[in-house]
């Protein structure tokens, strides 16, 4: 009986995946439900609580990463929100299904391993046939072929979209431009800023003295609104230049096919990211967009005279301040009398 029941399920399923209307179905379907999903309120914040999660962990963790944090999980809860975002997405996704299993061989590999399942079942080694059978697709040069090609075209399909890239670069530059404003953040920072030149000098009175005045000035260059204003357009002209330059496109698109494929054979997340990420390092196309994009922003930057006076000013307070101070004035002839003694 069970043979005969997987030869029966496999010939079911093969001719049920085969009728057009099936995948199509599934497709309308999984894009009916990302836009009902991203429509409901409480779903998206919960999204960008995750998120805001997960990137205050990548910082980690101090009191910059929990200023950050929340904020970039309401840019994406503001991006799920946005109907070219979710009608990018949702189209994009729902037309996966459909894309996959029109492709050569995996219907029939589908189906065996349909068949396959239901004899184990009626046999009594479900437990142990179903790792064979998974490894069986994971190893499926139709599944692999089939999956690569899939992600790359949605991939190129989703970076292809101006609409898209506009939202997302607009999103950008709103979060660009409330990390700058946003108190909490700028307290978070001095104090991280305050650490690290203090740690440079190697702790102390005069670190701490210095690290505070230094960290108080790159706070005030960045809430100074001809810098912040410089500094969101550069986040936009990277952008543009980036996903505008030759072959960035294709590189990102075989990045996530090669994470898919990496996934369904077995590899974790993160050893995907980390490979897709070295792949991407190593890209010509890639290394010449990046050339481009950061010549383009700094040149923008230095022809920007408004900037480069708001810097200099900032530049000459501070020196002015740290020559003033009691603290560094005896730190610095300390400094210069054991230098003198070291000659002599």
């Amino acid at each position: 009986l069970a043979p005969a029941a997987g030869v029966a399920v496999s010939s079911f399923v093969s001719k049920l995946l085969s009728i057009p209307a099936v995948p199509a179905g599934v497709g309308t379907f999984i894009t009916q439900l990302i836009t009902g999903l991203a429509d409901d309120a409480a779903v998206r914040a919960e999204i960008g609580q995750q998120v805001g999660t997960l990137v205050t962990s990548t910082l980690g963790g101090g009191p910059l990463a929990v200023a950050v944090g929340p904020q970039v999980g309401a840019a994406v809860q503001s991006l799920l929100a946005n109907p070219v975002v979710v009608t990018a997405l949702s189209s994009t996704l729902g037309a996966l299904v459909p894309a996959f299993l029109s492709q050569d061989g995996v219907v029939a590999a589908l189906a065996t391993a349909a068949g396959q399942l239901a004899t184990a079942a009626l046999d009594g080694t479900l437990p142990t046939v179903l790792p064979e059978v998974q490894a069986q697709l994971q190893a499926s040069t139709a599944i692999q072929t089939a999956a690569g090609v899939t992600v790359t075209d949605a991939a190129t399909q989703l970076l292809s979209n101006s609409a898209l890239l506009q939202a997302l670069d607009t999103t950008a530059v709103s979060l660009v431009t409330g990390l700058l404003a946003d108190n909490t953040v700028q307290n978070a920072l001095q104090q991280e800023i305050t650490d690290q030149v203090s740690k440079l000098l190697g702790g102390g009175e005069l670190g701490q003295v210095v690290g505070t005045q230094v960290a108080a000035a790159v706070v005030g260059l960045l809430t100074n609104p001809v810098v912040s204003t410089a500094l969101v357009g550069l986040v936009d002209t990277v952008t543009q230049d980036f996903f505008g330059a030759p072959g960035v496109i294709p590189a990102l698109s075989e990045a996530a096919s090669d994470i898919a494929l990496a996934l369904i054979g077995g590899e974790d997340l993160t050893t995907a990211l980390a490979a897709a990420a070295a792949a991407l390092k190593a890209n010509p196309d890639i290394d010449a967009a990046i050339g481009v994009a950061v010549g383009g922003a700094v040149t923008e930057l230095l022809s920007d005279a408004t900037l480069w006076q708001a810097v200099d000013a900032t530049a000459i307070s501070l020196i002015t301040g740290l020559l003033a101070d009691p603290t560094v004035q005896n730190a610095l002839q300390q400094e210069i009398t054991d230098q003198v003694s070291k000659l002599l």
